[in-house]
């Protein structure tokens, strides 16, 4: 009996169907087209029947009476899974090859596409849906916790600001996390000294900078890595010992994070979050949200950046594909004299609605003359909202630090 018709017989009752279901079997995996459609039936009953029942033999022999299921396969049905999964993704990956080979020499940089579009189709298709608990999975909940409890300063990805990443817990497998500010205020060095504190913490950072250059955010993420002054270092000027430091963090630094600038068209969220995918990152750094791309036609900034975000809270939250990202977002001119706020954004409905913290920076003359910085936790689904005061360290180290949290 073939692997299909093996998981196919095993599926005739509704506990059977949902394994089956979370495991991420669809109908693409069945090479033959009559055990794709009797897969089809069986989980569009079970859908139906809001998950509860699944078709009896006599019903599937009324609707397929070419087909004939019997249960004698001794494999597990994780197993037959994994192994009808692990035959798709042969049999596609081979196609995809063949196919790019077709185009390489006519165009090398369009197959290369094809491939990568093709390759993150193929991991969609396989992906587990896990979108249900009956709480019996105590011991994976009990491992969860004790896994939390061996990392004091939270479960999640850093923030960059230590004091931030306690009151907060980091970012999660599968949030999205949001800082604004109004321009010019250093949401872009925000963003890197929260990379390189991430690169620290062993976490695989990628950087998508849509709006500095590779080589300044380079520039930047050695500084916050190494430690040196950024000042010194932009002028060529670094103390014998600031050299060697910044030596011995550029070896460390080496393949543990990527920083890129994608052209237009390629800056969508489908596109970005494959590209993460595709070199083992966990943690996407997006800047900022006003040069993404919808993919679709909108009729409004507004509308723009709320599809964008949905998008993306919808792509790092896929179930088995789970990423950690912080976006950055311009706050409105208009906003300006009312100081920082939910409101402050173009699209604070959908910050409110969709986003799962939000991260405010402001300075003043006065504060940026001292180089001072107010952050503000403008909300946050785990967390109280609260303040900081930051210093920003750049001319004898590069350091971003608490001074105080600011109470009301």
């Amino acid at each position: 009996m073939s692997l299909e018709k093996k998981l196919l017989a095993r599926m005739t009752d509704a506990a059977t169907v949902a394994e089956v279901w979370d495991l991420g079997i669809r109908a693409e995996v069945f090479e033959e087209p009559l055990y794709s459609a009797v897969f089809n039936f069986i989980t569009d009953y079970w859908l139906s029947s809001q998950m509860q029942s699944a078709p009896t033999p006599f019903a599937l022999a009324q609707e397929f009476p070419g087909y004939t299921p019997t249960d004698d396969a001794e494999e597990t049905t994780d197993w037959l899974a994994h192994k009808l999964q692990q035959r798709y993704v042969t049999n596609r990956l081979q196609d995809m090859l063949r196919e790019a080979a077709k185009n390489s020499t006519a165009d090398p940089v369009g197959a290369l596409k094809i491939l990568h579009a093709a390759a993150y189709a193929t991991a969609e298709d396989v992906a587990p849906r896990n979108l249900r608990s009956d709480m019996s999975n105590v011991e994976a909940r009990r491992e969860r916790y004790a896994h939390r409890h061996d990392r004091p300063q939270g479960t999640g990805v850093p923030f960059g600001i230590d004091l931030l990443d306690l009151h907060t817990g980091g970012i999660l497998p599968g949030e999205l996390a949001v800082v604004g500010a109004f321009s010019s205020v250093g949401k872009t060095m925000y963003m890197l000294n929260a990379a390189a504190k991430a690169v620290r913490k062993g976490h695989r950072p990628i950087v998508y900078t849509l709006e500095m250059s590779i080589p300044e955010c380079e520039d930047r993420l050695d500084a916050f890595y190494s430690g040196v002054s950024y000042n010194r270092l932009i002028r060529g000027n670094l103390s014998v010992d600031e050299g060697r430091a910044l030596h011995d963090a550029q070896e460390e630094l080496r393949g543990l994070i990527h920083v890129e600038r994608p052209n237009e068209g390629e800056r969508t969220v489908a596109s970005l979050c494959a590209r993460a995918r595709q070199v083992g990152a966990d943690y996407l750094f997006i800047d900022q949200l006003s040069f993404m791309e919808a993919g679709q036609r909108v009729q409004s900034l507004k509308e723009h950046h709320s599809v964008i975000i949905k998008q993306l809270k919808t792509e790092i939250s896929r179930p088995g594909l789970e990423m950690s990202c912080l976006l950055v977002a311009q706050a409105n001119r208009d906003s300006l004299k009312d100081g920082l706020s939910i409101s402050s954004f173009s699209n604070a409905t959908e910050i409110e609605q969709t986003v799962d913290m939000a991260l405010g920076l402001h300075r003043t003359k006065d504060m940026r003359a001292n180089h001072v910085m107010q952050l503000d936790i403008l909300k946050s689904r785990r967390s109280d909202i609260a303040s900081y005061l930051l210093r920003w360290e750049l001319t004898e180290r590069t350091e971003i630090s608490v001074i105080e949290e600011i109470r009301e």
